[in-house]
């Protein structure tokens, strides 16, 4: 049997500061994995056909539905300011459409769903949340923040080797 295909997608502003977590967090995947990682978070970091794969962006789109549709699993990983209980939290998502008072804002769940609706795709999902507490004009995460953020990487690395991914 195969491994799955995956994709981990972070996204956020990696220059503020903790919103740049999930940047952050692919970098340290990348690093884990041997691979090159860019010097530059605006130097594309796009998939390549590698398994797993690897994309940042500074926000979800809905151009993205085509491309999350050539997975069987995806990790969306991105920064909370604490509307979630958790420090860290892995939720496994389904595709549903949600409205937002953001025209800019498209949910993970979202994507999901135009993946489903408009490509008959329906991968695997889960969202990483990790607790940001500083958000000012800087690339460098604060300490608590940095502290999750290693075990998050080393949770998502457990799950790729338990799948035989590497």
């Amino acid at each position: 049997m195969n491994p799955p295909r995956v994709l981990i997608l972070g996204y956020g502003n990696p220059d503020r500061q903790d919103d740049g977590v999930g940047y952050q967090a692919l970098i340290q995947v990348a690093e884990r994995l041997g691979r090159h990682k860019p010097d530059d978070p605006y130097e594309a970091l796009v998939p390549q056909g590698l398994n797993p794969d690897l994309w940042f962006d500074l926000q979800l789109k809905p151009e993205m539905a085509e491309d999350l549709g050539r997975y069987d699993q995806i990790f969306f990983i991105d920064a909370h300011t604490g509307s979630v209980p958790d420090e860290i939290s892995w939720r496994e998502l389904h595709g549903e459409f949600q409205t937002s008072p953001l025209t800019h804002h498209l949910t993970p769940e979202s994507c999901l769903s135009l993946c489903e609706t408009l490509y008959g795709k329906k991968p695997g999902a889960a969202l990483i949340s990790i607790r940001g507490y500083e958000f000012g004009f800087t690339d460098e995460l604060s300490q608590p923040t940095k502290a999750f953020l290693t075990q998050v990487v080393d949770r998502i690395m457990a799950w790729l080797n338990d799948h035989g991914i590497r």
